[in-house]
Formats: C-alpha cells, structure tokens, sequence
C-alpha cells in the first residue's frame, strides 16, 4: 500500500526546464547550459543552503526553480521537492521500499542509484529493486506506479537497479528485469500503460541515450552482455554488437562523438563503435579499440574535442584522448580513486570525485592540470554535481546542498534577511 511520510506543498513547481531535468543533463551527455550564478566553476564556493534528505547515489535533478532529489529514509524510497533558491522543502513524499543488500554492494548501501527524469510536471523515480513510479512535480501525489514483481526471475540486477529513465518521442522508457532476463519498456507517461516491450537481456547497471546516425534517433544502451541500438518508436532492435565484462558489470553511459558512440567497462579498455546503414540493415563496425585506459564506475565527456575519463587502471587514472582516433593524450598519477563525475562547462570540465574532492580541468591542457581545488562535502560523493542558475548542486551521503560564488552567496544571504519568506 502507497503511503504518504509527509505532504506539504509550500508552492507549485515551476515550469520545467531543459537545464537539468534527467541523468547526466539535456542530453545525456554531461554538457551543462547552466547561466547567472555559475556559468564555470567560480572560486571560492560558499554554502549556501544544506539539507538532509536520505541516503542513496542517485543525482539530483532541476525544472525551472525546483530541485529533486530521490533517497532512502530507513524502510522507504521518498522523492523531494527543494526550492533552488532557499532549501526550503516544498513537498516530500514516499513509499514502503524493503529492500536487502547484495553482500558484494554493500560499501555502497541500500539508497537509490537510479536518478529521476521530470517532464511535462511529472517526475518519474527507479528505486533499487525496480519499482518504477511517477509522481505529480507540483503536489508530490503518486500518480502511477510498477513493481515488475512476478514478471521477470528477479526484478532488479544483484547490486541493485542503476539504470536512468529517459523521455524518448514523449514516452518513457526503462529496462526492468535482472540477469536472468527482463525487458526494455516503453510506458505512457501520464497513464503508466505500456505502448511496447523488447523482451530478452537483462538490464546493465548503464544507462542509455538518445542518439541519431544516419537520420535514425535511436536508443543506445548496454545490456546485461550486449551493446544495442534499438529504435525508440517502435522497440526494435536496429544492430547488437557483445560487450561481455568481469562479473557482468556494464555501468558506463555510452558517449556519442559525431557518428561513433565511444562505450567502455571493467577491463575491457575503450573503444568507439560506428553504426552503419546498409539499405533496409544495420550493423556497428568497431572504429577503434585501445587498452591503455579503461573505465569502471565512471563515464566520461568530450571537451574541447577531447574525451575526458577516469581510467580503472593504477587505482583510478584521469585521461584524455582523441575520439577520431583513440589516441590517449594525456595521464594523470594514479590513486584517484574509482569513481568521478564530469559535468562540461564550455572548454572547462567540473570534476567531482568520490571523497568530495572539487576541480577543473581545461579541455585543451597537454597535461593533467587540476585548478580550483577544494572539499564541497565531508562524506562520500557519488551522484553528480548539478550545476543551476543559482549555483552548483552537491548531493553528499545523506544531504543535498547547493554552493555559489561566495559574493552571489552573501547577497543572496542579505536579501533573504531583508525579505524573509
């Protein structure tokens, strides 16, 4: 049964927004398009609001003023509505949520990894063990939900559902199921009907993107042991190619760069596929393959023409490469770390690592060259930053906080105390 752990609407949500609506921002990429308060990483950053919302490696996401966030609060999966520019919560509403941890993940907990999407003032969440619901932005009302439970052999991957929803020609799309099998599914997104299911592979912990070659949007998303381009309308597989790792661990989002998409997994290095149409066929021919670098936990960007990542190798490695060729350009020491997150800001790249570490780098340098180094949150940082007109969203173990330049900071302080709400 639905419950309800708290419900007070402060405000309706306002219109929704391009900047940071889903996984990875507008387009699944990483690029932000952020204004005002952070257009690049200012320096110093001030806190300026914190506030407690649960533990969970899912990203927070924006429409127009509001921020949120989905969490673990003890037994329950609870999404939020934060007001951007004061912290303040506008509505804050859950479900029972049991759920038990896969020994190997449990370093990591038993919070969300998946992050939301909102659109069309509904916010749609993909708890841990497959529970897929949508909620109303403006009131937090649940307005449909699905368990897959009895559907498929288990309704979740061993460490749990990681894999982001996203809008595709106004449908929603997800891959439930675990790695005995599942289904790549469509729904209607203000009823929760399915328009049409691609039975098969189990999900990844990878999620997809949206992609065009050769005229043809197409979803592209790794599988349990499969990269596939499949056609967003009608659920069709268009080409497959394997992509098979350790302990099946296909975690990285696929990056497109012009007509190839670059794909990488635990020790099976990196490489860039080109989908080809022949006729009425498609195929994906492999355009380069190099081991030097090879990702994990995390995905990488492209910058100033290059791909930016973290390699696996020498206990976490950053690097830079050519995507025409896959030549690496630059390496960073290693003992970096597994795991950062990327986010593009013109020819400058925001890194977060995983312990809260803070800097950029310059797409153009010849060298590793982090600047504007500095500690955004004393606990781990798995989700990524979120970068918003009022200044860069952090989401720590259990709290979401947003930093701006110290000067915006203060007189976004003065204000408030001269108008307080």
């Amino acid at each position: 049964m639905l419950t309800t752990i708290v419900l007070a609407v402060l405000a309706g949500a306002a219109p929704p927004s391009s900047e940071w609506a889903q996984w990875r921002g507008p387009n699944r990429d990483a690029a932000g398009t952020a204004k005002g308060a952070w257009a690049s990483l200012p320096a110093p950053l001030a806190r300026q609001w914190r506030v407690e919302v649960g533990s969970g490696q899912s990203s927070p996401v924006v429409a127009g003023r509001t921020a949120f966030l989905f969490a673990r609060e003890d037994g329950n999966e609870v999404a939020r509505a934060i007001d951007l520019e004061t912290g303040r919560v506008r509505w804050r509403q859950g479900y029972a949520a049991p759920y038990e941890v896969y020994p190997g993940a449990a370093s990591y907990g038993s919070g969300p990894r998946s992050t939301p999407v909102v659109q069309d003032g509904r916010l749609f969440t993909f708890g841990i063990s497959g529970t897929l619901t949508a909620f109303d932005a403006s009131s937090g009302a649940i307005l449909w939900q699905k368990d897959f439970a009895g559907r498929f052999p288990a309704s979740a991957p061993p460490f749990g559902t990681s894999m982001s929803p996203l809008m595709a020609g106004g449908l929603l799309i997800v891959h439930a199921g675990g790695h005995d099998g599942g289904a790549l599914i469509a729904f209607d997104p203000a009823t929760g009907s399915e328009k049409w299911a691609l039975p098969g592979d189990g999900p990844s912990y990878s999620s997809p993107i949206l992609a065009s070659f050769s005229g043809q949007q197409q979803l592209v998303i790794q599988v349990h042991r499969k990269v596939l381009g499949v056609d967003p309308a009608a659920g069709r597989v268009l080409w497959s190619i394997p992509f098979v790792t350790p302990c099946d661990q296909n975690i990285v989002t696929p990056l497109p760069v012009g007509d190839r998409v670059i794909l990488s997994s635990a020790n099976q290095g990196t490489m860039a596929i080109e989908p080809r149409k022949d006729g009425a066929q498609w195929t994906a021919r492999t355009a380069w393959h190099t081991t030097e670098v090879s990702m994990y936990m995390s995905s990488p960007v492209l910058v100033d023409g290059r791909v930016v990542g973290l390699s696996q190798k020498r206990k976490g490695q950053y690097f830079a490469l050519d995507p025409a060729t896959g030549a690496v350009q630059w390496t960073s020491a290693g003992g970096q770390g597994e795991n950062a997150a990327f986010v593009v800001s013109g020819d400058s790249v925001l890194v977060l690592q995983g312990d809260g570490t803070l800097f950029t780098l310059t797409g153009s340098a010849a060298t590793f060259a982090p600047s504007n180094h500095g500690r955004v949150a004393e606990t781990a940082t798995y989700a990524y930053p979120v970068p918003t007109e009022q200044g860069l969203l952090i989401k720590d173990e259990n709290g979401l906080a947003l930093y701006a330049p110290a000067a915006t900071a203060k007189a976004a302080a003065t204000a408030r105390k001269g108008n307080p709400r």
